[in-house]
């Protein structure tokens, strides 16, 4: 796989590049930037199937660069939800009860431990969508709400490393 790794702060960049290289040796780096506009090049050049982007940058922030490389069909974005949805279910109970955000998941996990963690990924991964900095959120307490935040802590990391977008 051909990693391009754009952030601005250098230990990161550099130690995300480390790190790549000592994973596997399917990985392979194939440049860095520290900004969009270098970055933007680097893609052009380099054709990467997978980009590790930060968003504050200077000079052009990854939200910019990669609209930019989405029109002059550098990269194709596309989100994938890691999970099945019941899209035909979520609509019938949005016009039928007025919700307006409705996330049905099928249960094919067989064990009570494995629809839980399923529950609390699914949960973590809306969450994480609509909340906004100060917004205050109420949820049920157990084990589901202690997964809910080991996952929502675990992609905000993941994310202030340029890990996600």
């Amino acid at each position: 796989m051909r990693i391009a790794v754009i952030e601005d702060e250098r230990p990161i960049r550099e130690g995300l590049v480390h790190i790549l290289n000592k994973i596997s040796p399917e990985y392979q780096v194939v440049g860095s930037a520290e900004n969009g506009r270098e970055g933007l090049i680097l893609l052009e050049e380099q054709d990467p199937d997978l980009i590790l982007l930060d968003i504050q940058m200077p000079d052009m922030n990854g939200l910019q660069m990669l609209k930019e490389a989405r029109e002059l069909g550098i990269v194709e974005i596309s989100i994938k939800e890691p999970w099945e949805r019941d899209l035909d279910l979520e609509n019938k109970i949005h016009q039928i009860y007025g919700v307006k955000a409705v996330r049905v998941v099928s249960a094919k996990e067989n064990s009570k431990e494995q629809i839980t963690s399923r529950l609390s990924e699914v949960s973590a991964y809306y969450l994480d969508s609509v909340v906004k900095e100060k917004m205050v959120v109420g949820i049920s307490w157990g084990n589901i709400l202690m997964r809910i935040i080991r996952r929502i802590f675990r992609s905000q990391l993941f994310r202030s490393w340029g890990l996600l977008m």
